[in-house]
Protein backbone atom coordinates (compact mmCIF):
# COMPACT_ATOMS: atom_id res chain seq x y z
CA UNK A 1 0.00 0.00 0.00
CA UNK A 2 1.37 3.33 -1.10
CA UNK A 3 2.12 5.84 1.80
CA UNK A 4 -0.73 8.44 2.42
CA UNK A 5 0.56 12.15 2.75
CA UNK A 6 -1.41 14.68 3.96
CA UNK A 7 -0.79 18.72 3.09
CA UNK A 8 -2.48 22.06 4.41
CA UNK A 9 -2.86 25.29 2.70
CA UNK A 10 -5.20 28.45 3.21
CA UNK A 11 -7.41 29.15 0.75
CA UNK A 12 -9.92 32.10 -0.39
CA UNK A 13 -13.69 30.98 -0.25
CA UNK A 14 -15.80 32.20 -3.19
CA UNK A 15 -19.59 31.82 -1.74
CA UNK A 16 -22.14 31.67 -4.26
CA UNK A 17 -25.98 31.21 -3.62
CA UNK A 18 -27.09 33.17 -6.31
CA UNK A 19 -29.45 29.63 -6.98
CA UNK A 20 -29.38 28.78 -4.12
CA UNK A 21 -26.78 26.20 -3.54
CA UNK A 22 -24.72 26.04 -1.02
CA UNK A 23 -21.15 26.33 -3.05
CA UNK A 24 -17.60 26.84 -2.00
CA UNK A 25 -14.89 27.41 -4.63
CA UNK A 26 -10.90 28.08 -3.67
CA UNK A 27 -7.29 26.68 -4.12
CA UNK A 28 -6.53 23.60 -2.85
CA UNK A 29 -3.15 23.83 -3.25
CA UNK A 30 -0.83 26.32 -5.58
CA UNK A 31 1.46 24.25 -8.24
CA UNK A 32 5.01 25.43 -8.51
CA UNK A 33 5.16 27.15 -5.05
CA UNK A 34 7.20 25.83 -2.26
CA UNK A 35 5.73 24.17 0.72
CA UNK A 36 6.87 25.85 4.18
CA UNK A 37 8.73 23.34 6.10
CA UNK A 38 7.66 19.66 6.79
CA UNK A 39 9.07 17.09 8.34
CA UNK A 40 9.99 15.81 11.87
CA UNK A 41 12.88 13.96 11.84
CA UNK A 42 14.00 15.41 8.78
CA UNK A 43 13.42 18.63 7.20
CA UNK A 44 12.41 19.51 4.02
CA UNK A 45 10.13 21.90 1.35
CA UNK A 46 7.74 20.68 -0.96
CA UNK A 47 6.66 22.00 -4.55
CA UNK A 48 4.20 20.19 -6.56
CA UNK A 49 4.88 20.47 -10.21
CA UNK A 50 2.79 21.84 -12.77
CA UNK A 51 0.88 19.22 -14.61
CA UNK A 52 0.78 17.04 -11.56
CA UNK A 53 -2.75 17.51 -10.82
CA UNK A 54 -4.31 17.60 -14.23
CA UNK A 55 -2.65 14.06 -15.08
CA UNK A 56 -3.91 12.78 -11.29
CA UNK A 57 -7.50 14.27 -12.27
CA UNK A 58 -7.38 12.11 -15.45
CA UNK A 59 -6.89 8.83 -13.32
CA UNK A 60 -10.47 8.89 -13.04
CA UNK A 61 -11.13 8.16 -9.54
CA UNK A 62 -13.34 9.02 -7.51
CA UNK A 63 -12.56 12.18 -5.35
CA UNK A 64 -14.33 13.40 -2.17
CA UNK A 65 -14.50 16.87 -0.65
CA UNK A 66 -14.85 16.17 2.84
CA UNK A 67 -15.60 17.36 6.08
CA UNK A 68 -12.41 17.25 8.56
CA UNK A 69 -11.32 13.85 6.67
CA UNK A 70 -14.08 12.34 8.23
CA UNK A 71 -15.67 9.94 5.52
CA UNK A 72 -19.13 9.82 6.96
CA UNK A 73 -19.43 13.54 6.33
CA UNK A 74 -19.05 13.69 2.65
CA UNK A 75 -19.98 17.65 1.64
CA UNK A 76 -19.57 17.18 -2.30
CA UNK A 77 -18.03 14.39 -4.71
CA UNK A 78 -16.98 14.27 -8.54
CA UNK A 79 -19.00 10.56 -8.45
CA UNK A 80 -21.90 12.98 -8.88
CA UNK A 81 -20.70 16.13 -10.42
CA UNK A 82 -21.19 18.00 -7.13
CA UNK A 83 -17.55 18.32 -6.96
CA UNK A 84 -15.33 19.86 -9.90
CA UNK A 85 -11.41 19.85 -9.86
CA UNK A 86 -8.95 21.51 -12.28
CA UNK A 87 -5.60 22.39 -12.28
CA UNK A 88 -5.20 26.13 -14.13
CA UNK A 89 -2.47 28.45 -14.13
CA UNK A 90 -2.33 29.51 -10.33
CA UNK A 91 -2.99 25.89 -9.07
CA UNK A 92 -5.80 23.52 -8.00
CA UNK A 93 -9.19 24.93 -8.37
CA UNK A 94 -11.79 23.02 -6.45
CA UNK A 95 -15.41 24.20 -6.98
CA UNK A 96 -17.92 22.06 -4.84
CA UNK A 97 -21.76 21.89 -4.21
CA UNK A 98 -22.21 21.42 -1.06
CA UNK A 99 -25.08 18.65 -0.75
CA UNK A 100 -28.02 19.78 1.72
CA UNK A 101 -27.50 18.12 4.68
CA UNK A 102 -27.25 19.25 7.88
CA UNK A 103 -23.79 19.28 8.61
CA UNK A 104 -23.64 20.15 5.27
CA UNK A 105 -25.57 23.19 5.69
CA UNK A 106 -23.51 24.29 9.34
CA UNK A 107 -20.26 23.36 7.27
CA UNK A 108 -21.39 25.78 4.59
CA UNK A 109 -21.88 29.02 6.84
CA UNK A 110 -18.49 28.27 8.78
CA UNK A 111 -16.92 28.57 5.52
CA UNK A 112 -19.11 31.10 4.40
CA UNK A 113 -18.52 33.23 7.90
CA UNK A 114 -14.99 32.98 7.54
CA UNK A 115 -14.64 30.55 10.56
CA UNK A 116 -12.82 27.60 8.22
CA UNK A 117 -10.13 28.65 5.95
CA UNK A 118 -8.02 26.09 5.49
CA UNK A 119 -8.08 23.19 3.03
CA UNK A 120 -6.31 19.54 3.22
CA UNK A 121 -5.69 16.83 0.42
CA UNK A 122 -4.73 13.27 0.86
CA UNK A 123 -2.48 12.13 -1.85
CA UNK A 124 -0.01 9.66 -2.42
CA UNK A 125 3.41 10.41 -4.68
CA UNK A 126 3.52 8.41 -7.68
CA UNK A 127 7.31 10.35 -9.04
CA UNK A 128 9.26 12.54 -6.83
CA UNK A 129 12.94 14.04 -7.17
CA UNK A 130 14.80 15.01 -4.00
CA UNK A 131 17.41 17.22 -3.73
CA UNK A 132 19.63 17.80 -0.27
CA UNK A 133 20.59 21.70 0.57
CA UNK A 134 23.99 22.79 1.90
CA UNK A 135 22.11 23.57 4.85
CA UNK A 136 21.01 19.79 5.45
CA UNK A 137 17.21 20.30 4.50
CA UNK A 138 15.55 18.73 1.80
CA UNK A 139 13.53 19.89 -1.37
CA UNK A 140 11.04 17.62 -3.38
CA UNK A 141 9.33 18.06 -6.39
CA UNK A 142 6.21 15.70 -6.83
CA UNK A 143 5.54 15.26 -10.53
CA UNK A 144 2.87 12.83 -10.33
CA UNK A 145 0.57 11.80 -7.80
CA UNK A 146 -2.62 9.72 -7.08
CA UNK A 147 -5.20 12.30 -5.20
CA UNK A 148 -7.76 11.02 -2.97
CA UNK A 149 -10.10 13.49 -1.15
CA UNK A 150 -10.35 17.11 -0.12
CA UNK A 151 -10.94 18.59 2.86
CA UNK A 152 -11.89 21.84 4.75
CA UNK A 153 -10.31 21.54 8.24
CA UNK A 154 -10.98 22.98 11.68
CA UNK A 155 -7.32 22.45 12.71
CA UNK A 156 -4.69 21.91 10.50
CA UNK A 157 -1.99 21.17 13.17
CA UNK A 158 -2.40 17.55 13.58
CA UNK A 159 -4.28 16.19 10.88
CA UNK A 160 -2.71 12.11 10.67
CA UNK A 161 -4.40 11.95 13.95
CA UNK A 162 -8.29 12.46 12.40
CA UNK A 163 -7.38 9.99 9.60
CA UNK A 164 -4.73 7.44 10.47
CA UNK A 165 -8.23 6.08 13.24
CA UNK A 166 -9.04 5.28 9.78
CA UNK A 167 -7.04 2.46 9.49
CA UNK A 168 -4.57 4.51 6.47
CA UNK A 169 -1.11 4.13 6.59
CA UNK A 170 -1.11 8.19 7.00
CA UNK A 171 2.95 8.96 7.29
CA UNK A 172 4.22 11.39 9.43
CA UNK A 173 7.48 11.45 8.55
CA UNK A 174 8.48 11.25 4.94
CA UNK A 175 11.88 8.61 4.01
CA UNK A 176 14.15 10.88 2.09
CA UNK A 177 16.38 8.96 0.07
CA UNK A 178 19.84 7.89 0.63
CA UNK A 179 21.31 9.18 -2.86
CA UNK A 180 20.24 12.53 -2.35
CA UNK A 181 22.65 14.95 -4.10
CA UNK A 182 24.79 17.46 -2.34
CA UNK A 183 24.36 21.04 -3.38
CA UNK A 184 26.81 23.34 -3.64
CA UNK A 185 24.91 26.59 -3.34
CA UNK A 186 23.73 28.43 -0.35
CA UNK A 187 19.67 27.30 0.07
CA UNK A 188 17.00 29.17 0.50
CA UNK A 189 14.63 26.63 1.99
CA UNK A 190 14.51 28.17 5.56
CA UNK A 191 12.24 31.39 5.88
CA UNK A 192 12.44 33.16 9.31
CA UNK A 193 9.40 31.50 11.26
CA UNK A 194 11.46 28.46 10.46
CA UNK A 195 14.61 29.49 11.92
CA UNK A 196 12.41 30.78 15.03
CA UNK A 197 10.27 27.20 15.25
CA UNK A 198 13.62 25.69 15.16
CA UNK A 199 15.31 27.35 17.68
CA UNK A 200 12.44 27.46 20.14
CA UNK A 201 11.97 23.40 19.53
CA UNK A 202 15.43 23.02 20.31
CA UNK A 203 15.29 25.16 23.64
CA UNK A 204 12.61 22.79 24.64
CA UNK A 205 14.24 19.49 23.21
CA UNK A 206 17.55 20.52 25.01
CA UNK A 207 15.44 22.19 28.10
CA UNK A 208 14.06 18.54 28.77
CA UNK A 209 17.00 16.58 28.80
CA UNK A 210 19.19 19.10 30.97
CA UNK A 211 16.20 18.92 33.79
CA UNK A 212 16.61 15.11 33.19
CA UNK A 213 20.08 14.86 33.83
CA UNK A 214 19.26 17.38 36.74
CA UNK A 215 16.75 15.16 38.20
CA UNK A 216 17.89 11.84 37.59
CA UNK A 217 20.08 9.60 40.30
CA UNK A 218 22.25 8.44 36.91
CA UNK A 219 23.81 11.23 35.30
CA UNK A 220 23.48 10.43 31.55
CA UNK A 221 25.57 13.99 30.83
CA UNK A 222 28.95 14.96 32.07
CA UNK A 223 30.06 18.24 33.20
CA UNK A 224 31.38 19.56 29.85
CA UNK A 225 28.72 18.32 27.79
CA UNK A 226 25.77 19.92 29.65
CA UNK A 227 27.82 23.22 29.26
CA UNK A 228 28.30 22.93 25.89
CA UNK A 229 23.83 21.75 25.86
CA UNK A 230 23.45 25.09 28.29
CA UNK A 231 25.66 27.38 25.43
CA UNK A 232 22.83 25.97 22.53
CA UNK A 233 19.89 26.99 24.76
CA UNK A 234 21.87 30.43 25.66
CA UNK A 235 22.27 30.85 20.89
CA UNK A 236 18.68 29.54 20.52
CA UNK A 237 17.63 32.91 23.04
CA UNK A 238 19.24 34.98 21.22
CA UNK A 239 18.25 33.82 18.05
CA UNK A 240 14.56 34.31 19.55
CA UNK A 241 15.54 38.04 21.45
CA UNK A 242 16.89 39.19 17.88
CA UNK A 243 13.39 38.01 15.99
CA UNK A 244 11.63 40.63 18.01
CA UNK A 245 14.08 43.27 16.58
CA UNK A 246 13.89 42.47 12.75
CA UNK A 247 12.11 38.88 11.65
CA UNK A 248 9.44 39.23 10.06
CA UNK A 249 6.77 36.48 11.46
CA UNK A 250 3.71 36.96 9.01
Amino acid sequence: MKNIELRMNSFNVIENDDEGKLTVQGYVNEVGKQSHLLGTKKKFKETIQKGAFTRALKKGNDIHFLAEHDENKILASTRNGSLTLKEDEKGLLMTADISDTSYGRDYHTLIKDGILRNMSFEFAVDKDKWNKEKDGTYTREVNDLTLYEVSVVTNPAYPQSTISARGLNVVEDIEIPNDVEERAYISEVWNDKDILNTALNIIGDVSTLLQYNKNSEVKVLDTEVEQAFNRIVLSCSEIIANSNEGINLE
